[in-house]
């Protein structure tokens, strides 16, 4: 059991998944998600709002169309660290995640599938602490085929 599974399943936990404290706080802004011919990009503007400097790790989390495979709520896809930023101080985060990333195994064509529709990318300091979201579209699924070994 991990992070997934409480937060789809809505279980209360201490501390969620990416959880931590900080001297200072920050804002998210300015969320872009883009789609491309293999996967999306995302950036995100982090503002440090507190009195003094420090560092934010932003998350970046997938939730996929309904549909297809089950898929967890949420799905950590990549994260990044700011540089220190002192008050007031903002910093642009980038991210690229390929569309075989988004895939999930289906058992019963032996493949990685990504399904077609609207991904929703959210931008985290934890998988509760949801500061920004995006969208982008699936136009078409996608497979991977597995090769059998044995």
């Amino acid at each position: 059991m991990g992070y997934r599974h409480f937060i789809t399943c809505g279980v209360p936990v201490s501390y969620p998944f990416g959880y931590g404290l900080s001297y200072t706080t920050f804002q998210y802004s300015k969320p872009v998600v883009k789609a491309t011919s293999d996967g999306f990009t995302a950036s995100v503007t982090v503002t440090n709002t507190g009195s003094v400097p420090g560092k934010e790790v932003v998350e970046v989390y997938v939730s996929a169309p309904s549909g297809g495979l089950e898929k967890p709520a949420r799905e950590l896809k990549a994260f990044g660290k700011t540089k220190s930023l002192a008050p007031g101080e903002s910093q642009t985060l980038s991210f690229s995640v390929p569309a075989y990333d988004l895939a999930s195994f289906n058992e019963a064509s032996s493949a990685w599938e990504t399904a077609a529709g609207n991904y929703q990318v959210h931008f985290g300091a934890s998988v509760e602490d949801i500061r920004a979201t995006g969208s982008f579209p699936v136009k078409k699924p996608r497979t991977w085929a597995v090769h059998n070994v044995l």
